[in-house]
């Protein structure tokens, strides 16, 4: 590129950073994330974690503060949207000790992750590697950087507080991000812009499945104007396909190494593709016990998959939280026992769960209605072999070919159908609900063979258009009243 190229980019680009935030508040770097990491994220302390008694007090403590103000919670001005997801989180039968404790390594792996992204920007300490979501990022700790998926900045956001990425979204938009982009793209530019998240040293993409983040890290690309990889993955799942994917995986580590400076350590990846067996081996076996009536788990484990795909399933704390997770589900499965008390209706879910609301548990409350799987929580990854560096590569290609949302859209439409006939049929569900979110466009591509199939198979179906990150798309209540309808109209409550 020469000089002068480069410098018409440089001004560009720092021309629309500033565009981006006129008119905007002006944020300090990392505010949003550091504010809420103080304020909220401490929920329990580790005295209290590790002393059952004191845990179970608090726990009661606000499981009776939650039952207390429960009626209160249709008055919309008392309470803002982040008190009343937690009384109603805290408020449901399938939040208990066991589960709390289950997810609390979790939680701690979410606490030193942040720790590590804000010391990487305070302290330089390590390099910083934005990643796609549909990246599994046990390379990056193998490298012994610290991996950043700007999406996921979006789902650390609402854990914390549901609100706290509109603004985010509307920096974006008001740079010109375009509206019909997934708000999970318009909120990592619009973080970026607002300096909300650290400039990378280098970026890892993907060119699948999802259009808006193909084009939305061209627009991350240029405006941070660092190096990027792009992995290219096949269309087809035979072997001629898996030895391509292989050889892009040789090629991103020589990408790395070249702009990391530094050789990767096969020791240390041996270590990390260990626990990501591990905890692959521990949601699977979880997956299975789902399938009994009536469901001994809940949609937590949904939670820890996402958690996990964000802050690193290759670290010890979220396997951990895999491995307590599953001894709650396997005591409830022995005992013949479900996360609710009465199971009414099997649910299968497809998008992602509506995160600024506590939808899940509010239909196991009212309806007796269990989400026992969705599509994007479905784990089916196959064990990697770690006896040498060689077979290590070739795992973490098919690992990348079989992460959920990436195995069912890389290619044809058949990957999603063969994923949602194994399912319905696995776990006897008594109704599907489609919460089609407005931004993944290769999902609503499915939509028209998904009534075909379900008409096919009498199963009641619920397509709901909303945004699973911004509620002013459609809100908590909107959704509520759509899927009571839906129960009622079909005779399952």
């Amino acid at each position: 590129m020469s000089s002068h190229l480069q410098a018409h980019r440089d001004a560009s680009k720092q021309e629309n950073r500033l565009n981006a935030i006129e008119g905007v508040e002006k944020l300090q770097p990392l505010h949003y994330i550091r504010e809420l990491y103080d304020r909220r994220l401490d929920l329990f302390s580790d005295r209290v974690e590790n002393n059952p008694r004191a845990l179970r007090r608090w726990f009661l403590i606000a499981r009776a503060a939650g039952k207390l103000l429960k009626p209160f919670l249709r008055f919309g001005g008392l309470f803002s949207t982040q008190q009343r997801l937690a009384l109603e989180i805290i408020g449901s039968q399938s939040f208990t000790t066991d589960v709390i404790q289950a997810l609390y390594p979790a939680k701690q792996a979410l606490q030193h992750y942040l720790d590590r992204v804000f010391d990487s920007v305070e302290n330089q300490s390590q390099k910083l590697v934005w990643l796609e979501w549909c990246l599994s990022p046990d390379l990056l700790l193998a490298f012994d950087v610290q991996p950043l998926c700007t999406e996921g900045l979006v789902a650390i956001l609402l854990l914390l507080e549901p609100d706290a990425n509109l603004e985010l979204i509307d920096v974006g938009e008001q740079a010109g991000v375009p509206v019909e982009y997934c708000s999970a793209s318009r909120n990592a530019i619009g973080a970026y812009l607002s300096r909300q998240i650290p400039d990378p040293d280098c970026i890892v993409t993907v060119s699948h499945p999802c259009d808006s983040m193909v084009s939305s890290y061209q627009t991350l690309e240029y405006l941070s104007g660092v190096p990027v990889y792009r992995l290219d993955t096949p269309q087809w799942e035979d072997e001629r396909s898996l030895d391509y994917y292989t050889g892009e995986i040789r090629r991103l580590i020589a990408f790395l190494e070249e702009h990391l400076e530094r050789k990767l350590d096969y020791d240390r990846l041996r270590e990390v593709l260990t626990e990501v067996n591990k905890i692959n081996e521990l949601l699977m076996e979880i997956n299975e016990m789902y399938r009994a009536k009536p469901c001994p788990g809940s949609v937590f484990s949904t939670v820890l998959a996402w958690v996990a795909r964000v802050v690193g399933q290759g670290t010890p704390e979220i396997t951990e939280s895999a491995r307590r997770l599953y001894e709650v589900t396997k005591k409830r499965y022995d005992a013949g026992r479900g996360t609710i008390k009465n199971e009414k209706i099997r649910v299968i879910w497809y998008d992602v769960p509506i995160v600024f609301s506590s939808l899940l548990t509010w239909m196991e409350e009212i309806f007796g209605a269990v989400v026992v799987m969705d599509l994007v929580s479905y784990v089916t990854q196959p064990s990697i072999d770690t006896s040498s560096p060689e077979s290590m590569i070739r795992g973490i290609a098919l690992e990348n070919m079989n992460l959920a949302m990436a195995r069912q859209f890389h290619g044809p439409i058949d990957f999603f159908h063969r994923d949602l006939a194994r399912i319905c049929e696995d776990y006897d569900g008594d109704c599907f609900i489609y919460a089609g979110h407005v931004g993944c466009k290769h999902g609503w591509a499915s939509v028209r063979l998904l009534k075909e199939y379900m008409k096919k198979i009498d199963m009641p179906l619920l397509v709901l258009t909303s945004d699973i990150f911004d509620r002013r798309v459609t809100n908590e209540d909107q959704l509520k009243t759509q899927i009571e309808e839906f129960f009622v109209s079909n005779r399952l409550v």
